[in-house]
């Protein structure tokens, strides 16, 4: 009867103490519920991002979640998360469709402050909330010259009409322009240009009287022409210096694909002396529209 009674109780001890130090048995799916002690909320770690200035108009982002760790590099481990995806959107864009890559390169950015907003998805529909934020400037464009802003229209089309802007950039002693526009006639089609709203128009920060004027369009071998001039009126005018905007134009793609708006070379900067002033960038930088 001893016998039988020590082998009991040596079964309890035995049984009680697998339970007590049994592993929490947890499933995978838990680690989705903020109940489970797994738990961690939605967040997005950036492991490349661009400096806070750069030089280049082009960066790259890598990113992963706090449910996957902080991997070095692009070596990035998925296997125990494929169920987390990502959205992200630059510079106040609408997010795009979620995703699991991991990494998005961005070209022909803005010489501007740009932000990065990006985040985590959980398989349960949890979405992080604030998203990460980031902000860095591009400064790319040494003027002066001309810019399109933006620089590349990557959301654009076939047949539905757009804006583009041009900008002077970096430029001092500014009173007058005559800027040229080329393009190919068989991929876009420019209706109205028109000068910004008077508070806009970098030619008129006080609302000084400015000329502006659509002189010439012209067609040659399917290569469509424009020629803007604008200036300040008046003999004692200031001249204005930096970057502003100096026109708007409706741009509508006609084929999908890459198309291209450029300056050419006979585009000219004028100051107070009516002397021109040298761009700085020989190439001036066209426009990029890539179209659906």
């Amino acid at each position: 009867m001893k016998k039988l009674f020590f082998v009991t109780l040596l079964f309890l001890f035995i049984g009680c103490s697998l339970f007590e130090d049994a592993p929490d048995s947890t499933d995978y799916a838990n680690v989705w519920d903020p109940s489970s002690d797994f738990y961690k909320s939605p967040e997005t770690i950036l492991i490349d991002k661009p400096d806070s200035l750069i030089k280049e108009h082009t960066t790259t982002f890598i990113w992963n979640s706090t449910r996957t760790g902080s991997p070095t590099g692009t070596s990035i481990d998925t296997s125990e998360y494929i169920n987390i995806r990502w959205s992200y959107s630059l510079n106040g864009s609408d997010y795009t469709d979620t995703s699991a890559i991991r990494t998005v390169t961005f070209t022909y950015l803005t010489d501007t402050l740009n932000s990065f907003d990006i985040r985590t998805h959980y398989p349960n529909g949890e979405i992080e909330d604030p998203p990460t934020h980031y902000e860095f400037r591009v400064d790319n464009i040494v003027g002066p010259t001309l810019r399109f802003h933006p620089r590349k229209y990557d959301k654009a089309v076939v047949g539905i009409p757009f804006t583009m802007e041009i900008f002077a950039e970096e430029v001092t002693g500014l009173t007058g322009a005559k800027i040229v526009l080329k393009y190919s006639l068989d991929s876009l089609s420019i209706g109205n240009i028109t000068a910004p709203a008077d508070s806009l128009f970098f030619l008129s920060p006080n609302g000084e009287t400015t000329l502006f004027l659509e002189s010439v369009r012209s067609d040659s071998d399917g290569i469509g022409t424009i020629t803007l001039n604008m200036a300040l009126a008046g003999a004692d005018a200031d001249s204005v210096n930096g970057t502003g905007e100096l026109a708007i134009l409706e741009v509508k793609p006609l084929l999908s694909g890459t198309s291209t708006i450029r300056f050419s070379s006979e585009s000219i900067y004028r100051d107070s002396e009516n002397k021109d002033i040298v761009f700085q960038d020989s190439s001036l930088v066209k426009g990029i529209i890539i179209a659906e």
